[in-house]
C-alpha cells in the first residue's frame, strides 16, 4: 500500500501598485536581499516564497502593473491569491489616486471577495522638502478605511521601519483566511 503525502498549499499574497512605489524593495526585504545600492529594474512578475516563522511560508507576488499589454496579463497573476497588498507611495498622490480608480476596481471585477491591505511605502522621505505634497500618516489611514481595506501599513524599504511588523500581520491575515 503507498502513502500519499497531502501538502496544505502555500498561501499567496500579491502586492500590486504603479511603478517605482516599492513595491519590489518591500519584497527583497523579506527576502533578506534588499541592497538600496541596487540599480532599479522593473519587475515583470516575480513570485517569492518568503519565510515568516522558522517552519511558515507566504507567497508573495510582485505584478509588475505595466504598459497596455501587461494590463491584459495581469489578471492572470491573481489566481489563488489570497490576499492584495496595494502600495502607494507617501510622496506620490497620483500613485494613491490610482489606488482608487485602477487597483481596487481592477481587484473587485477579477477576484471578486478576495480582501486587500493598503500600505503607504518610502516614509522616510517624509522630512523632505524635495515633494510638493506629502501624504501624511492620518490621510492614509482614512483613505484605506474609506476604500474598504482591511489594514492600513506604512513602511520603508530603506530604514526597514515597520517591514518585519507589516509581514507578521499579512501572515496572520493569511492563516486566518485559510482557518
Amino acid at each position: 500500500m503507498s502513502t500519499v503525502a497531502i501538502s496544505t498549499p502555500i498561501p499567496k499574497a500579491c502586492i500590486i501598485g504603479d511603478s517605482g512605489i516599492g513595491k519590489t524593495s518591500i519584497t527583497l526585504r523579506w527576502l533578506g536581499t534588499y541592497n538600496e545600492y541596487n540599480e532599479y529594474i522593473p519587475t515583470y512578475l516575480d513570485i517569492q516564497s518568503v519565510h515568516v516563522y522558522t517552519n511558515e511560508t507566504i507567497s508573495i507576488c510582485d505584478v509588475y502593473p505595466g504598459g497596455e499589454y501587461h494590463c491584459r496579463l495581469r489578471p492572470l497573476y491573481y489566481k489563488d491569491c489570497q490576499l492584495f497588498i496595494i502600495c502607494f507611495s507617501v510622496v506620490d498622490v497620483q500613485s494613491m489616486k490610482s489606488i482608487k480608480d485602477l487597483w481596487i476596481p481592477e481587484i473587485k471585477h477579477y477576484c471578486k471577495g478576495v480582501p486587500y491591505v493598503i500600505c503607504g511605502t518610502k516614509i522616510d522621505l517624509r522630512g523632505s522638502n524635495e515633494y510638493k505634497y506629502i501624504v501624511s500618516e492620518e490621510e492614509g489611514y482614512e483613505f484605506a478605511k474609506s476604500n474598504g481595506s482591511l489594514q492600513y501599513f506604512e513602511c520603508s524599504s530603506k530604514t526597514t521601519q515597520n517591514i518585519d511588523t507589516m509581514l507578521i500581520q499579512i501572515h496572520q491575515i493569511l492563516k486566518k483566511k485559510s482557518e
